[in-house]
């Protein structure tokens, strides 16, 4: 798995960094999936090249974390206790309007709603 960073980037999150051009930005990622053995192992890849702020095992932890920790990027387990993903995540935008979501999902369906395409 590879992220570049002007996939991920987010200027808005830059405050007091200055001028920090796009490849030297290193997004802060939180991961969200109810699978603790897979959340983890996520989590040790990731921290090889980027930060990994925490990782939540529901949806209202999931909130909650993004809220206090303010991660860039969160990857987020569609289908979790409590709150699925999708709802947390517009829960999560609200009050953090600039960060990003990538979703997992074990199920074939590629549709997700309108709302979150934007």
């Amino acid at each position: 798995m590879t992220l570049t960073a002007d996939v991920v980037d987010c200027p808005e999150r830059r405050h007091g960094m200055g001028d920090v051009p796009a490849k030297e930005f290193h997004p802060r990622f939180l991961i969200a999936d109810d699978h603790q053995m897979f959340a983890e192992a996520l989590r040790a890849y990731l921290e090889k090249t980027y930060t990994v702020v925490g990782v939540s095992l529901d949806g209202r932890a999931m909130v909650d974390d993004a809220v206090r920790l303010r991660p860039d990027v969160i990857i987020a387990d569609v289908g979790m206790p409590s709150l699925n993903g999708l709802d947390a995540a517009q829960r999560v935008k609200a009050q953090v309007p600039t960060v990003r979501f990538i979703f997992l999902t074990m199920k074939d369906d590629r549709i997700l709603p309108p709302p979150l395409l934007s």
